[in-house]
């Protein structure tokens, strides 16, 4: 399990810091098969010399890190995906999480700016430096459970409870069995209708998240709810397709 644990996560991984390098390699040591060793560092190898982070994203990396052992208020600064310039965060972090779908890693955080918890993309934080002692910390973080937190999450962002929407889709049955075999969310409702169709139904905060992956499907999924998601991809395809019908 550790080996399968370590080979995802390797293959998910597009920048590796070089603590994950060196965890790696002494994880991969701890195994009982030689073999499997040898598969792992070879792995470790190749991220290093294809797949290193930058030394200023690395220098982030650790700030981070060290802020979140000693329970530190560590300022950010924080470039939007759709942003040029830089948002500036004092926060005390909670929690990291991978993300589900892609390589990404999450910092869930308190943000003392927002007087709420935030969520920041790894990769998007320029520059770290630790403030002070979070004298509250243990206090505020006890107030919420990671689990309760992302069960409604397609990924990483959990949103509020109140905004929650029920989406619903249809599987056509020639793909039924690539539906069924796989659980793609773990609040997920999945029936087989009676001309073999799959009737998919979750409980999620948000669709952007789940954006990408209904896209990915292409015709071989209808949305049936909710109308905004649905109405949203109705555009992209109108969209795909004028863009095919222009170039002709």
């Amino acid at each position: 399990m550790i080996y399968l644990a370590l080979r995802r996560y390797i293959r998910q991984t597009s920048r590796a810091p070089h603590f994950l390098i060196s965890a790696l390699n002494r994880i991969s040591d701890a195994l009982q098969r030689q073999d499997l060793v040898m598969m792992l560092h070879e792995s470790t190898q190749y991220l290093q010399a294809e797949r290193a982070m930058s030394d200023a994203h690395n220098q982030v990396w650790e700030t981070l890190i060290e802020a979140w052992m000693k329970g530190m208020v560590v300022r950010i600064h924080y470039q939007k995906a759709r942003k040029h310039d830089l948002d500036v965060y004092d926060i005390a972090i909670y929690w990291f999480e991978p993300a589900i779908l892609s390589d990404g890693t999450y910092v869930i955080a308190w943000s003392f700016d927002r007087v709420d918890l935030r969520t920041f993309k790894t990769d998007r934080i320029h520059h770290a430096e630790i403030l002070r002692e979070d004298v509250g910390l243990i206090e505020r973080r006890s107030k919420y459970s990671l689990l309760d937190l992302l069960k409604h999450s397609w990924g990483i962002w959990y949103g509020q409870e109140d905004i929650h929407q029920v989406f619903e889709l249809r599987f056509p049955p020639h793909v039924a069995n690539r539906v069924m075999e796989q659980v793609f969310h773990p609040n997920e409702q999945k029936t087989v209708q009676s001309d073999g169709s799959v009737l998919w139904r979750a409980k999620l905060a948000g669709e952007l998240e789940i954006l990408s992956w209904v896209r990915s499907w292409g015709p071989d999924v209808q949305v049936l709810a909710p109308e905004n998601f649905k109405q949203r991809i109705i555009a992209d395809l109108r969209h795909a397709l004028n863009i095919y019908l222009d170039n002709d």
